[in-house]
């Protein structure tokens, strides 16, 4: 049986997994998906708007704004906007940023 010192270059071997301990969180980070959340109000009132369908534009992912005016919804790396729409009040597309939270406002139709 051949001595492992033999086999793997010691040197070799520590670059390739310096390597990999640098690109590896890189990796992660960028495959990963994020919880966004946030609460969605009326521009006018700043009441909470229950109901509001929240979708990532381009893809069939939904979800909703709880009776609080709430929401929580997961987004893949490559998902940069989102749409909060609600009858009575005008679509709104929010373009994803590094934060993990929002704060959205809804102006009602007809204003």
């Amino acid at each position: 049986m051949k001595e492992i010192s033999k086999v793997i270059n010691p040197a070799g071997f520590v670059l390739i997994l310096s390597v990999l301990m640098l690109v590896s969180p890189f990796v992660y980070s960028h495959s990963a998906e994020r919880l966004i959340s946030g609460n969605v109000r009326s521009d006018g009132d700043l009441g909470v708007l229950p109901g509001v369908s929240i979708q990532v534009k381009g893809s069939s992912l939904v979800s909703g704004t709880q009776e609080d005016g709430n929401f929580y919804i997961e987004v893949k790396p490559q998902d940069s906007v989102l749409v909060f729409s609600l009858p009575g009040y005008k679509n709104k597309e929010i373009k994803l940023t590094k934060a993990y939270e929002y704060q959205i406002f809804l102006e009602k139709r007809g204003n």
